[in-house]
């Protein structure tokens, strides 16, 4: 009996680095010292990134464009251009792709509000112009977090909002804010998100101007070690695709990085960085506000009230919260139908031989066409997911 509780012991120590978030290197992610260059082919500089950089990694820019990390020596990275991403298609797809198939977030049951959780595994990251620290008991990230939560409110979502500290800043600080991602998701939230923010010294790098705002540029990190990887993929190129509508150049890049992140838990959870810790805390704030309503949009949150539109749920009985009722929708359709109907019927006495016929005919339209009228069923198409190869087995 005590041989089996001791193998299982081993074999428990074993198994736990490859799917839990304990993280054994001894760099120091964040930290504001150390940092990785990576650089493409030709030698220009495509990113820089305060966190661990590993052969096989993956990163989407800010212009889609995407790079295989080929090779790392110490803090100098090289990267292969792969081509342009398709965002709007689930898998490992370039543009070029010839690929149909689609996808897409389901979006909320009309009358429910949908909720989307908030918490923060690094709790002391901080911003220094603010604090004048990069790490503090209480991290400056519960701010961009607070202000993240209030515009997923006023966008018409609930956020749902760990307060939990999981300090200090070490291997172990995913195993910790574990527990606070579990207790998150028994909430049930369409969306978890993990607030972080960089930690190189270069605040240019993060430094956009959108609608005429300064904002700290948000990071979305993926962990490809975990069941969920691809799925979680697919969102962080769907939550990119859905920025670059609303606010173009709010999101910096997409990288798919060696790790875990908790991101095994659930599909849609992401690690979202606003910025470095030498960017202003407002930057960050204003562009946590700016990527409220691109994840209220995610979950299908209703539209904000508006002024003079009546109460929240008189709005949502309108079309995209115009002033309009649809009674107009529906007398237009009906019409339609109408004529449809008579169309069929003068139809079907021209081309059909007696009632027999006729019943034949009708028994057809009803079953086909008033069902695509009315918005019936579709069969759900099956997809393949398509994930890129693991590290450097494919590199050439």
């Amino acid at each position: 009996m005590r041989k089996v509780l001791l193998i299982s012991l081993i074999l428990g120590l074993l198994y736990t680095p490859a799917v839990g978030a304990l993280d054994l290197s001894p760099f120091d992610q964040h930290n504001g010292q150390q940092f990785f260059t990576i650089t493409d082919d030709a030698g220009k500089i495509i990113a820089k990134i305060g966190s661990l950089v590993s052969v096989g990694d993956y990163l989407i820019t800010e212009d889609d464009s995407g790079y295989r990390i080929s090779s790392v020596q110490e803090f100098t990275v090289k990267a292969r251009y792969d081509g342009k991403v398709d965002l709007e298609k689930p898998g490992w797809v370039m543009v070029s792709d010839q690929e149909t198939t689609t996808t897409s977030l389901p979006t909320q049951a009309p009358g429910a509000k949908p909720k989307i959780g908030v918490y923060y595994t690094h709790s002391e990251e901080s911003y220094v112009p603010h604090s004048g620290t990069a790490d503090k008991k209480r991290g400056d990230v519960y701010q961009v977090g607070g202000t993240l939560a209030q515009s997923l409110k006023t966008n018409g979502a609930e956020a749902v909002v760990s307060e939990n500290n999981h300090s200090p800043r070490d291997a172990n600080a995913y195993n910790r804010s574990r527990a606070t991602a579990m207790q998150l998701l028994r909430q049930r939230p369409g969306i978890l998100v993990d607030v972080h923010r960089d930690g190189i010294p270069d605040p240019n790098y993060y430094n956009k101007t959108i609608n005429g705002e300064p904002v700290a540029q948000v990071r979305i990190v993926v962990g490809k070690q975990n069941a969920n990887r691809s799925v979680n993929f697919d969102f962080a190129k769907e939550l990119k695709a859905r920025a670059n509508e609303l606010y173009p150049g709010l999101v910096k890049e997409i990288f798919w990085a060696k790790g875990n992140y908790n991101q095994d838990l659930a599909p849609r959870v992401v690690l979202l960085e606003f910025g470095t810790h030498t960017n202003t805390l407002q930057r960050a704030e204003k562009s946590a506000q700016m990527m409220g309503k691109v994840l209220a949009t995610m979950v299908g949150a209703a539209a904000p009230q508006q002024q003079g539109l009546g109460t929240a749920q008189q709005q949502q009985n309108r079309p995209t919260g115009r002033p309009s009722d649809q009674t107009g929708g529906w007398s237009s359709a009906l019409w339609i139908l109408g004529i449809a109907v008579v169309g069929f019927i003068v139809y079907a006495l021209i081309n059909s031989q007696g009632v027999g016929g006729i019943k034949y005919m009708l028994s057809k339209f009803t079953s086909k066409e008033l069902r695509g009228f009315f918005g019936g069923p579709k069969k759900d198409v099956k997809r393949e997911i398509k994930i890129p190869p693991e590290d450097d087995q494919t590199e050439k």
